[in-house]
């Protein structure tokens, strides 16, 4: 991507041209490069999505677990119940571990190693950020999204200050003569 770029004429390309129409070019020829040397990753599916702490140990105890649930249920006896019990309890205590065994691998590595922990931490963190009901000034709630917008319109509308007059003009700071050319060069890094 690098040679494709030092290979365009960019004198050529953007000389002599209005800012807006230098940017498209660029932008086009940006474009075209991402096309070219970005490879598309393909969306991930969750049909197969199992918790990094999972294995197959663990995993063979749920498994057993939800056998016995389905064999109590095709015949319901006391004594199926039990052993369903026994299989809950054995598959619950080994996916405790599980995580408490991962976390605590998590949490010695994090010092050498502190990525893994924190994408653990931001997959455990769920944050619905979502503005539900607000309180009208008469105590009432607003219902609808639409409501809720309009009462935070009319909030921030306070804030901000009306001038009727005209708006004051900074005082002119630099004295001298102002920059009227400007020369960029390609440097090697």
């Amino acid at each position: 991507m690098k040679r494709y770029f030092e290979r365009i004429n960019w004198t050529n390309l953007l000389d002599q041209k209005p800012l807006e129409e230098m940017w498209n070019d660029f932008l086009a020829k940006y474009n075209d490069a991402l096309t070219k040397f970005v490879p598309k990753q393909p969306t991930q599916t969750h049909n197969n999505h199992k918790p990094k702490w999972m294995t197959s140990s663990v995993q063979r105890k749920i498994d057993a677990k939800e056998a016995a649930w389905e064999r109590y249920r095709r015949r319901r006896s006391r004594y199926r119940y039990l052993i369903y019990c026994n299989k809950r309890n054995i598959s619950t205590d080994a996916v405790r571990a599980a995580k408490h065994r991962f976390e605590l691998n998590l949490t010695r590595e994090v010092r050498t190693n502190p990525r893994p922990f924190y994408a653990y931490c931001r997959s455990n963190t769920t944050i619905k950020e979502e503005v539900t009901q607000m309180k009208r000034r008469d105590g009432s709630l607003t219902k609808t999204n639409l409501e809720a917008s309009k009462l935070l319109n009319e909030e921030f509308q306070k804030v901000f200050q009306r001038e009727d007059n005209e708006v004051p003009r900074a005082p002119n700071v630099f004295e001298g003569k102002g920059l009227t050319t400007c020369t960029f060069t390609i440097a090697e890094a």
